[in-house]
């Protein structure tokens, strides 16, 4: 059985457009960077202390927020924050800042920078003392303790 040669283009055709609408509803990846790596920051704050801590000031410097800090963290509890970024962004960095309730400010800064080491300061008011770890990878874990000194 011959079909036409306009029947036969007619059905060429609609096996390219099928075959290309199936690659696109495929999910195909996008193209790579030439760098892959996505940088993240999960901030804990740990409060060891008697005092609580009420949030004045919260900012994401490089990358973009992925979870906010909570309003208050109350004595001995913690309370945890996310940024990320990716290679072209140059990473992640951010501060948040709190009102402490016996006075003064905790103010932390943090940076998860493409091609350095991680960094952190943590400055606490008078009679409170700050720690911090880091597991210093791409996709960092720094925690902040706070104590009484």
């Amino acid at each position: 059985m011959a079909i036409s040669r306009t029947r036969f283009l007619s059905l060429r055709a609609a096996a390219a457009a099928t075959l290309a609408t199936t690659a696109m509803t495929a999910g195909l990846a996008a193209p790579a960077h030439a760098d892959p790596r996505v940088f993240t920051a999960r901030i804990t704050i740990d409060n060891q202390t008697r005092e609580s801590f009420e949030l004045i000031s919260y900012e994401v410097t490089e990358g973009e927020n992925v979870i906010s800090p909570n309003q208050t963290i109350p004595a001995k509890s913690s309370d945890w924050l996310k940024t990320t970024a990716n290679v072209d962004q140059g990473g992640t960095s951010g501060s948040v800042k709190y009102a402490a309730s016996g006075g003064g400010q905790l103010v932390i800064y943090f940076s998860n920078p493409y091609e350095e080491p991680n960094s952190s300061n943590c400055f606490v008011p008078e009679g409170l003392s700050c720690s911090t770890s880091d597991n210093g990878q791409y996709e960092t874990e720094m925690t902040f303790t706070i104590t009484n000194a």
